[in-house]
Order: structure tokens, then C-alpha cells, then sequence
């Protein structure tokens, strides 16, 4: 059967089972009509809502006490993960204070994120400057007990190297600064030691297998 509609139609939904039919008009009138599947019969049903102007409030509440069908597909909502403190801070390009809050947070990862961020966008220098003993100390301090580790000791040696080239002229006024530096320099005294005696290792281990490979091959 076929269905006339006298005004022209916007959109158009059929059920799963084909026994409703819901034409949405320009006018703003909904017709639904639905289809007697016993009696193989039809019967339509006018729906006389018209749809809310947008910008009115029962255009923004719309939908609210409507509940879905199993058949509905649902959308989950996925809310953005909140930015750190020092995300926001790389993000309005507030270099030093981005270093100090990820220093606050005394996770070594963050903190070596931090400053592979600041090198990559060539701002290591700037978060490292114009600080004073109170500011400085928890850098030097982050510096001494993670300069060993391997994963970190490149990193971590270049910004030495800059905090060393910023502050050489100010060496002796404060006493802490001073003591976190000679602690800093031992510090990479031992981390130079243990990588010598493992390439030593390393030689000997290379002259055993190499002798156990000679006599193998005899």
C-alpha cells in the first residue's frame, strides 16, 4: 500500500518489523502510522507536536524522559582526561614553572618527560634560569639521585651541563648549592668509574669466548 502525505517530507523510519512508519513533514509535523500485522490492516495516527524551535528551552531539554529500546544504538560519553599542572603550564608556555610543578610531584617519569618536552622545544635553558637557591635545590637534588640511572643519564647530564654553565658565577654564595654541586660531581665520578670497569668486564668476557671459539674450531 502506498501512504499520501500533503506536505513535503524531511525524513523518513521504518521499524524492524515494518509495522510502524514515522515521516517527519516540513511543516514540523510527525505522522506515525502504524500497521495492524493480525488483521493485516493500517491505521495512521497524527501526531500534532510540532518540533521545538532551536534556541527555546524545550529545544535543549528535548529528548530527556525519552528511554531507549534494546534496538537503539547508544552513544557512551567519554569525558577528556583532565590536563596536569605542568601540561597546562607547557601549554601557555610557562617553561619554569612547568619544571618545578613536575619536580613537585617526585615521580622520576614525569619529571624526565618534563624535560624531554623542554628539550624538544629547545627551552631547557629557559626553565633552568633566572632561579635562585630556593628554586635551584630541588633540581640539583632530582639530578643527584637519578643521574646513575642509565635511562635517564643522558638526559640528565645535559641539564647539568646547562645548570653548571648558568650558575658557575654564583658558586659560594650559598652553602647548599655548593654542597648539592660537589655531590652532583661525585656523583658522576661513580657513574664514570662503574662504566669503565664494565668495559673492562666486558674485554675480558670478549677474550674467554674468543679463546673458547679457538679451541672449538681445533
Amino acid at each position: 500500500s502506498s501512504f499520501d502525505y500533503t506536505q513535503p517530507i524531511l525524513s523518513c523510519a521504518v521499524s524492524p518489523e515494518a509495522g510502524t512508519v514515522a515521516v517527519g513533514m516540513a511543516s514540523g509535523l510527525l505522522t506515525v502510522r502504524a500497521r495492524n500485522l493480525k488483521n493485516a490492516g493500517e491505521k495512521a495516527m497524527v501526531v500534532a507536536k510540532r518540533a521545538p524551535r532551536a534556541g527555546t528551552y524545550h529545544y535543549f531539554v528535548r529528548g530527556q524522559r525519552e528511554v531507549a529500546s534494546e534496538d537503539d544504538f547508544r552513544v557512551e560519553h567519554v569525558r577528556k582526561a583532565r590536563l596536569a599542572p605542568y601540561d597546562k603550564l607547557l601549554k601557555a608556555f610557562n617553561y619554569g614553572a612547568a619544571l618545578d610543578a613536575s619536580l613537585s610531584t617526585a615521580q622520576p617519569q614525569v619529571v624526565v618527560s618534563v624535560l624531554h618536552e623542554l628539550t624538544l622545544r629547545d627551552a631547557l635553558r629557559i626553565a633552568l634560569s633566572g632561579r635562585d637557591d630556593v628554586t635551584l635545590l630541588p633540581m640539583l637534588r632530582f639530578l643527584c639521585k637519578y643521574i646513575p640511572d642509565q635511562a635517564f643519564a643522558s638526559l640528565l647530564c645535559d641539564c647539568g651541563h646547562v645548570l653548571l654553565e648558568l650558575y658557575t658565577t654564583v658558586l659560594g654564595r650559598s652553602t647548599e648549592v655548593d654542597e648539592l654541586f660537589w655531590k652532583l660531581r661525585w656523583r658522576v665520578h661513580e657513574v664514570l668509574a662503574l662504566d669503565a670497569e664494565l668495559l673492562r668486564l666486558q674485554g675480558a668476557l670478549e677474550l674467554i669466548l674468543a679463546a673458547s671459539v679457538s679451541r672449538s674450531d681445533e
